[in-house]
């Protein structure tokens, strides 16, 4: 099946591009190599030695399929052609960890293309790599620092796209799926420590030890803090309409910002609450990032609804309140008292009604006065213009 789709990969560009033709006729002679051996080695092995044999793996293999992505102008027929065939070399583990950044390069190249059919499944191929690197121990250390902000900062730029519903969706998507993969592993390991020392606080002569599926390398889980905490200090950045450091070059929505924040601290508030760096995270960027969106809740939904509209508006307001919410109910422990104080205090002052809105002209005013007996003052509507803080409450009601 491989050598089939080399040689239809050949004829598709080797008019235009011969430099691909040469490099197909390099891999149709690899090929025949990794096929003598790994038919020499199944004879080599016996009963279910044999099942074990892996296919080699070889970039020689993979590299007309990267100089054919290395257009960015190239028929899109033809570049869905290229990226089928990795996606092939990805389910066979033919492709060489080593070879993951390559990929990860002309897979921004052709991203960046704006057509959806491709930026799909480029998406479908990052989630299968980063599961094909977290799921083995012997491909695990290739799961860098480096590489992680590759595959989030790459998935981020496909989170906002505005051609296609089904491409943002599945962005956003996709960055939760990798998330997980680092996420995951950390608190697995905040657990098994809570057990441990549970386990010893009720038996001096008992203890009892656990691990997750794959006993990763302390190097590895550092490499996953460092993801971690450096994406979420972004989404931060994000939620201010800033744009990030880590993964540079790269903005998202603050909506998209606002619901991937919300869904990390949400999942692994464990996290959050045991690992030091996280703690700081908590303090240091979230805490601070959240406060002024509550301190000027009012003046921001008001200044919104008259850029943008009542649903946009509301839809941003949400966030910040859900943000509030998921704070308070997953870090009301000693070390954030002084913070859910705070947040608690700005929620209460954003109940109160300073001003009135008028839907029919998108304006805001001061209330008007009733006369003492409880009626408007002449030349008022009989009905009251709804005011920001109570239309926002609709919106914290339905949450």
């Amino acid at each position: 099946r491989v050598e089939e789709d080399l040689r239809n990969l050949s004829i598709e560009f080797k008019k235009k591009y011969p430099e691909v033709l040469d490099a197909t006729e390099r891999a149709l002679t690899t090929l025949k190599t990794m096929r003598e051996m790994y038919v020499a080695d199944k004879m080599r092995k016996s009963g279910q030695q044999k099942e074990d044999v892996k296919i080699p793996q070889s970039s020689d293999i993979l590299a007309p399929y990267i100089l054919a992505c290395n257009y960015a102008d190239a028929n899109p027929k033809l570049l869905l052609l290229a990226l089928n065939g990795i996606q092939m070399l990805i389910s066979f583990e033919m492709i060489p960890p080593s070879d993951v950044k390559n990929l990860l390069r002309v897979f921004g190249i052709q991203a960046a293309s704006g057509k959806p059919e491709l930026q799909l499944k480029i998406l479908q191929m990052l989630l299968h790599l980063a599961n094909l690197l977290s799921a083995n121990e012997d491909l695990v250390d290739y799961l860098t620092e480096s590489t992680i902000r590759g595959f989030l900062s790459l998935t981020l730029s496909m989170c906002d796209d505005k051609n296609s519903v089904s491409v943002s969706t599945t962005a956003l998507a996709t960055i939760r799926q990798i998330i997980s993969i680092i996420m995951d592993p950390l608190s697995t390991s905040v657990s098994v420590s809570i057990t441990v020392v549970n386990k010893k606080s009720s038996s001096n002569n008992r203890t009892t030890t656990s691990s997750s599926p794959l006993s990763y390398s302390r190097e590895v889980k550092d490499g996953f803090v460092k993801s971690a905490t450096s994406f979420t200090r972004d989404l931060t950045l994000f939620i201010r309409g800033n744009d990030g450091e880590w993964c540079r070059g790269v903005q998202i929505s603050q909506n998209s910002a606002f619901d991937l924040l919300d869904y990390i601290m949400t999942s692994w508030s464990n996290v959050f609450l045991m690992i030091p760096s996280f703690q700081s995270l908590v303090k240091e960027s979230i805490f601070l990032a959240l406060k002024p969106g509550l301190r000027d809740l009012q003046e921001d939904f008001a200044n919104l609804v008259m850029k943008e509209g009542v649903t946009s508006a509301a839809s941003l307001t949400s966030r910040v309140v859900r943000l509030a919410r998921t704070f308070m109910i997953n870090f009301s422990s000693n070390g954030f008292l002084e913070e859910i104080d705070t947040i608690v205090t700005l929620m209460v002052h954003n109940l109160r009604s300073d001003f009135d809105f008028n839907p029919g002209n998108s304006s805001y005013s001061p209330r008007s006065p009733r006369n003492s007996n409880g009626s408007f003052s002449d030349g008022e509507k009989e009905k009251e213009p709804q005011s920001p803080a109570t239309a926002m409450m609709g919106v914290i009601g339905s949450l």
